[in-house]
């Protein structure tokens, strides 16, 4: 027998029920036989709270079974086979994507091209929620098309022979393993009337939107004389046709039915954020109230992250027990950057993973000190495309060891072998890395859930090898998107709950976020394979019944006796107006006209405040020092040539770059060479052929010849530094350097012909061993040790020496004006000083011997520019730098610095 139950308003709705079914017991409180059916497992655990409180010592309750709608099929329906896991099946959708056929896939994705490892993963997943969706409503998709045109609606019936046809091959390759699908054996359960009653007498239903699988369940269980009583919130009086028998909502009588909220209890902020710092206006309101009383209602993942932020850094103690997918934790973002790189051990996704904290720790303890650092600097060296390419061309004893343990986890997850394999050999990979860190509660949670999934996937049958580590991985993805993560510990304070479980609480006092429309009513995702008159047709979730539903449960909390303080936001938090959730607006007239000012801002303005109110005006100084100096004087023992320009632009970035006990230095990681790189390599490359045009013993003037042997060189360097599969930007980037040595070539010869000669090329001054001379103490012995390297000394019997420095940037800036403008002077004293360095190992370059070899882009700017200096320019040069290098050595340099910033 089914019956309706209308428990009356004015009051809460577990409470009531509470005294209801025990009243209903008896004085022995023996509900066995009885068997309550929540919406949410929160409401099942209060619930049972609840009775428990009413059972007076020494009298004993028998509680009756007490379900959520997803387990109360689960408890009545015997397999006759194994279920398959969440994992299997997960498996069995990627499987059957993979065996689609090729009409059956164009139909699906539109294009007859082999799907992507990530392709393939998202259309099995958009499958798998599908059929899922259709599944908790009792229909297959072979059950749609027929449905549909059944009332008139049109569907696409090559996409829905796809779709029944990648089911069938799911449900075949679960078959195959000796398991049952779970929808697939409670169709059949409830299509042959097998129900497991085991004693069931009374069942108590409290759902504001069955599921179609579930009314037909319990349609079941009344054809055999159980009695079902759909409880419903409301006294039915004058709105009875308002609830279907199941005491489902009738979405045609609750779209546009009036809710009477009075204003004070509906709070408009300025902003999304802001509507944390209204709830803590609010809980302050209510005065001394203990924690238990109060419950904040946090819809949307979004708002309820930002609450517990603002509440987190106010003081205020909160619990939330629904936490965030696992899959957005820490080990949930490790797991899917292992999908990356088992995909494919890019050079990037390589880079990627080595990031992550756990990596990088794990690599520390294998030996490897700041493996970050190391990898960038190897990064900006080589522009690697792979992991194989760049063992071929590191050449330090740390990059090989970093290397190493990057490719043996690479090899560690190449090949392919059974699920059941990968499962075990996934975890060993995860043992490893997280051996000996330390782990938080939430990861501890997440490693729990990861060693669950992967124990589903060992439990497959071996026999079956053709899978890949990244696959398997995006399976433990997709099985983490499906859990929560969060800590167990409570706090004591104030519960944040979700918006479902907002009418089943007891709490007198609610206060709810995100009463704009999108949050309360939500939008449903909707498939485009199922429109929204489909599903609506088809009894599915659909903008209509949303709105039905959540206006019942708004109009059931408002009618509770409970105070509840209703809060929206006026505007985005990037400005972009908002519209309050149309549940607020069900008035007439004047109190429609007031709601609709207030909301707009033309009333009641001045109860909320932006957050920056709350948490008061910062814009005078902070405690932070935009530009801090370290304590004591400044370690600084060396400068190079090209120090000077920095200190000249910029003191304190030079304190920064030369300080020893500072040194900071950023590498940024690209996919292709930024300008210094690109001028590197181009260097390196003019290096070599220099190099060799001395070993040879003479100056070519071919341009032929050289033009080749620049060529030869720059193609050893590429396959040297870059290996034999660079980066494409980088392969691009070489021919753009191919094209300029070639008109580089052309000035050459020429220069060659008038009698120019290379003396020596990269000549270095400094202290190390590879240097070729020592470095110079400048301007005496009181100063600094000058460093540099001169890129080329070239030698004509007439004009004596000329010190050359290359430039490869964009545009040809020449030499003078590159050193000194009207306006500031001095502004690089590079060129000058090279003329220091030379003249300690006896080389006397005269004023009119310094200048820059032009390489860039515009081939008509290429060639040699010298600059018309005289001794009496370059003695002030020279000058310029004493000062410079007395200000460091006796100690000037902080004072220095803090006048440049006044």
């Amino acid at each position: 027998m089914i019956r309706r139950q209308f428990l009356g308003s004015g009051t809460q709705l577990l409470p009531a029920l509470a005294d209801e079914i025990v009243a209903s017991a008896g004085s022995d409180l023996d509900l066995q036989g009885n068997m309550v059916v929540l919406p949410t497992s929160r409401a099942r655990r209060k619930f049972e709270r609840l009775l428990l409180d009413r059972v007076q010592h020494p009298a004993v309750l028998i509680p009756p079974e007490i379900l959520t709608p997803a387990r109360l099929l689960d408890r009545l329906v015997v397999p006759t086979k194994r279920l398959a896991s969440p994992m299997a099946s997960a498996a069995g959708w990627t499987w059957a994507v993979e065996q689609l056929e090729l009409e059956h896939r164009k139909s699906l994705v539109g294009h007859e091209s082999p799907l992507s490892p990530s392709e393939s993963d998202a259309l099995a997943v958009r499958l798998a929620r599908l059929t899922r969706e259709l599944a908790s409503h009792n229909l297959t998709p072979k059950d749609v098309p027929a449905r549909c045109e059944a009332m008139s609606l049109p569907t696409d019936a090559q996409v829905w022979m796809a779709i029944a046809a990648a089911w069938s091959l799911m449900l075949e390759w679960i078959d195959q393993r000796g398991l049952m699908d779970r929808d697939a054996c409670q169709h059949a359960a409830l299509k042959d009337a097998k129900l497991r009653i085991n004693g069931i007498e009374n069942v108590l239903v409290v759902g504001v939107d069955l599921p179609g699988r579930v009314v037909e369940c319990l349609e079941s269980l009344a054809s055999r004389n159980i009695n079902v009583t759909v409880i419903v919130h409301d006294t039915g009086d004058e709105h009875d046709e308002a609830w279907n028998e199941w005491g489902i909502v009738e979405p045609s009588l609750w779209m546009h039915r009036a809710i009477s909220i009075p204003g004070d209890q509906i709070s408009a902020c300025s902003t999304v954020d802001d509507q944390s710092d209204a709830v803590l206006d609010a809980l302050a309101s209510l005065g001394s109230v203990e924690a238990a009383n109060v419950r904040v209602v946090a819809p949307d993942p979004d708002l309820r992250r930002s609450f517990l932020a603002i509440s987190e850094s106010e003081g205020v103690p909160v619990d939330c027990w629904e936490g965030d997918p696992s899959t957005s934790t820490r080990l949930g973002h490790l797991i899917q950057l292992l999908v990356a790189f088992a995909e494919s051990p890019t050079a990037a996704s390589t880079g990627e993973l080595l990031r992550h904290p756990d990596i990088e720790m794990w690599i520390e303890r294998l030996g490897v000190s700041q493996p970050i650092a190391l990898w960038d600097n190897i990064w900006a060296r080589h522009a690697p495309d792979d992991l194989t390419q760049l063992e071929m061309v590191v050449e330090k004893k740390a990059a090989k060891t970093l290397l190493s343990h990057l490719t043996e986890l690479a090899s560690r997850l190449a090949g392919k072998q059974p699920l059941s394999q990968w499962a075990g050999s996934l975890m060993a990979i995860l043992v490893d890395v997280l051996e000996g860190a330390e782990l938080d509660d939430i990861s501890d949670t997440v490693l729990d859930q990861i060693h669950a999934l992967l124990t589903e996937l060992h439990e497959l049958p071996p026999e079956d090898g053709n899978w890949t580590a990244a696959t398997a991985l995006r399976l433990l993805v997709r099985g983490l998107a499906d859990q929560t993560a969060s800590t167990k510990d409570s706090t004591g304070g104030v519960e944040v709950i979700g918006w479902l479980d907002a009418h089943l609480d007891d709490a007198p006092n609610l206060v709810v976020m995100g009463m704009n429309e999108g949050v309360i009513p939500s939008s449903p995702g909707v498939d485009p394979w199922l429109p929204e008159p489909h599903r609506a047709a088809l009894g599915l979730d659909c903008r209509e019944r949303r709105v039905a539903r959540d206006a019942y449960l708004l109009a059931g909390i408002i009618a509770s006796g409970r105070h509840a303080q209703l809060i929206c936001a006026r505007s985005s938090n990037n400005g972009e107006p908002l519209s309050p959730s149309g549940l607020l607006l069900r008035e007439q007239g004047a109190p429609l006209a007031r709601r609709v000012l207030q909301f707009v801002g033309e009333e009641g303005e001045a109860q909320n405040g932006s957050a920056a109110y709350r948490h008061g005006d910062h814009s005078e100084d902070t405690a932070f020092d935009d530009a801090p100096l370290p304590q004591g004087e400044p370690d600084i023992n060396s400068m190079a040539v090209t120090s000077f320009r920095a200190f000249i632009d910029d003191p304190y970035a030079f304190l920064l770059s030369r300080d020893r006990r500072i040194r900071a230095n950023e590498v940024q990681t690209r996919f292709e060479l930024d300008a210094m790189q690109f001028g590197t390599l181009v260097h390196d490359v003019l290096e070599h052929w220099g190099a060799a045009e001395l070993a040879s013993g003479k100056t070519s003037c071919d341009l032929d010849k050289i033009e080749h042997d620049l060529h030869a060189a720059l193609d050893t360097h590429v396959l040297k530094r870059f290996g034999e599969s660079p980066l494409p930007m980088v392969r691009l980037q070489a021919e753009m350097a191919r094209r300029r040595l070639s008109i580089f070539a052309s000035k050459q010869a020429a220069r060659a012909l008038e009698g120019w000669q290379i003396h020596a090329v990269e000549m270095s001054f400094g202290n190390a061993r590879h240097n070729d001379h020592p470095a110079v103490m400048y301007p005496d012995k009181s100063g600094l040790l000058l460093l540099g390297t001169i890129d080329r000394i070239d030698h004509h019997e007439a004009f004596g020496y000329q010190a050359l420095d290359y430039k490869t940037g964009k545009t040809a800036k020449g030499a003078k004006a590159s050193h000194w403008t009207s306006r500031r002077g001095w502004i690089d004293l590079q060129l000058p000083l090279y003329r220091a360095l030379l003249r300690s190992i006896g080389i006397d370059v005269p004023a009119s011997g310094l200048g820059y070899i032009l390489i860039p882009a515009a081939g008509d700017d290429c060639g040699f520019d010298i600059a018309s200096w005289t001794d009496a320019d370059l003695v002030e040069a020279e000058d310029e730098a004493a000062e410079i290098v007395r200000i460091i050595t006796e100690g000037e340099l902080l004072a220095h610095i803090e006048d440049s910033f006044a």
